[in-house]
């Protein structure tokens, strides 16, 4: 009776001790890293003074069209739904780890046939039997310091930081979407003016050959509109390809084949594009107001809007919490290993009490000469994390640049807009002073051919502006990490 509680005793000493060790898991407990962030941006004005959200930033174009691209392209890009299907691998993999933090049992069964040899005095005789096994066996790695858990940590934050990701690639698409779209109207409304210019280069040179077909210009006058025209005309295929380019484009962002392009309409506003819904001018998209529709805020406020920068703040949290997982390694693992089941010559009768055996109990592995094994993993976990932490101070630091040249671009390129819209009023002004002129005997019709196609120049120069402006709200769009719902893309 002695001797049995004395090995009683030694076999739950073991338990003891590590149940006392064990109240805090091995490792270092995770916090967030500090952050030193700029008090305000360095680019300033009136128009970015006040702060919003700016999620659904897209409709504050107010085209349908557009808003049902986005849509699409939610739902059918591949970045996306490779991000939806790594977001459901980190889903599972948490699931494995929460899972090894409970006990397994496996069932099993056998069936042996066998051929023995007994002694008898006379020689050896031969006897053959069949053993039928069945039965579960169960195991339960008792986490007493620690390991599992912070392999659930890593896990969790590894889900954090897929959700995050997905986020990320939803952002992305998003103002993709939107620059192609904007670079397809762009395309059509340059490719709009440059056929009105080249009709205009028509219309002079036809002028400049019938003056000299009557002998009031030279031969060189009629040479020199040809070559400009010439000159003029090399520019539609390069816009054509513009605008077949920003279609291709826009289309590989839906997960699409590429899209049949037809021609102007018959009233020559808009360009269809078979599959992608119709691309208005340029002209006709009206660009949102920076003051209306973004808004910085305080620098601090990217830390929590950017998708990013919340992936990598979880990629730290998960390497930290692996370095506990290394770390556990150092110590002993203790388990409850049991087996219940039965075992018989036969069939018959096999599964009642005479047949069951059972056997239970603790068991301990200590992997003491792989101390140098285990010590390399801890320092290998410890530069991952360290690499981490690295890498979230520099998303950081990107994404304050990201936001400043995104808000420095902006607001200059508007000046630039400002000033080509100044111009085109200019130019405007310029050619209804010429037509004045040239119907009251002052000035030939070809002075007025002149001032329109300054005019045309001046206005293509001004939606490149205009497109560039626009290029620059989606990109303090994206800087500022607008454009997801976390309730939509949780679930």
């Amino acid at each position: 009776m002695k001797r049995g509680a004395a090995l009683v005793a030694v076999l739950a000493a073991p338990f003891a001790v590590a149940l006392v060790a064990g109240c805090a898991s091995v490792g270092r407990d995770y916090q967030p890293p500090l952050t030193a962030v700029p008090a305000d941006w360095r680019t300033r004005s009136d128009e970015t003074s006040r702060n919003t959200a700016p999620e659904s930033w897209w409709t504050a174009f107010h085209e349908p069209a557009l808003d049902r691209l986005v849509a699409r392209a939610l739902l059918g890009n591949y970045d996306a739904r490779i991000a939806v299907a790594r977001l459901r691998e980190v889903r599972a993999n948490l699931g494995v780890a929460t899972a090894a933090q409970g006990p397994a049992v496996d069932a099993s069964g056998a069936v042996t046939r066998q051929r023995t040899l007994f002694f008898a005095p006379g020689g050896p005789v031969p006897a053959t039997t069949t053993l039928y096994q069945a039965g579960f066996d169960a195991t339960w790695e008792l986490d007493l310091f620690g390991g599992t858990r912070r392999a659930v940590e890593a896990a969790q934050a590894d889900l954090g930081a897929a959700v995050a990701s997905r986020h990320d690639v939803q952002i992305s698409v998003i103002a993709e979407v939107v620059r192609a779209w904007l670079a397809l109207a762009s395309a059509q409304e340059r490719l709009a003016i440059a056929r009105r210019a080249l009709a205009s280069e028509q219309d002079s040179r036809d002028l400049v050959a019938a003056r000299v077909s009557g002998g009031l210009a030279a031969a060189g006058a009629l040479a020199q509109a040809d070559a400009q025209l010439a000159t003029n005309r090399t520019l539609l295929p390069a816009l054509a390809s513009a605008r077949a380019q920003a279609a291709n484009r826009l289309a590989l962002l839906l997960g699409e084949p590429p899209p049949d392009l037809h021609e102007l309409d018959a009233g020559g506003r808009q360009v269809v594009v078979a599959g992608l819904d119709s691309a208005p001018l340029f002209s006709a998209v009206a660009v949102p107001d920076p003051v209306e529709l973004l808004r910085p805020g305080l620098p601090s406020e990217l830390l929590r809007r950017r998708p990013d920068i919340q992936r990598a703040e979880r990629e730290l949290a998960s390497a930290t919490a692996r370095v506990g997982v290394a770390t556990a390694d150092l110590y002993p693992r203790f388990s409850l290993t049991g087996s219940f089941g039965f075992e018989g010559l036969s069939t018959s009768g096999l599964f009642t009490s005479p047949n069951g055996i059972w056997s239970i109990g603790p068991t301990v592995r200590w992997p003491i000469l792989a101390s140098g094994r285990i010590a390399a993993n801890i320092h290998a976990a410890d530069a991952r994390e360290e690499q981490a932490l690295l890498r979230y101070r520099q998303t950081v630091l990107g994404a304050f640049a990201d936001t400043e040249n995104a808000l420095v671009a902006l607001l200059r390129e508007r000046e630039r807009e400002r000033a080509f819209a100044l111009a085109v009023a200019a130019h405007q002004n310029a050619l209804a002073l010429a037509k004045e002129r040239q119907s009251g005997g002052v000035d030939d019709y070809q002075a007025v051919l002149r001032e329109e196609l300054a005019l045309f120049t001046v206005q293509d120069d001004h939606q490149l502006s205009r497109l560039a402006v626009a290029d620059d709200l989606v990109a303090l769009a994206k800087a500022l990490g607008g454009g997801w719902q976390v309730d939509e893309l949780e679930k």
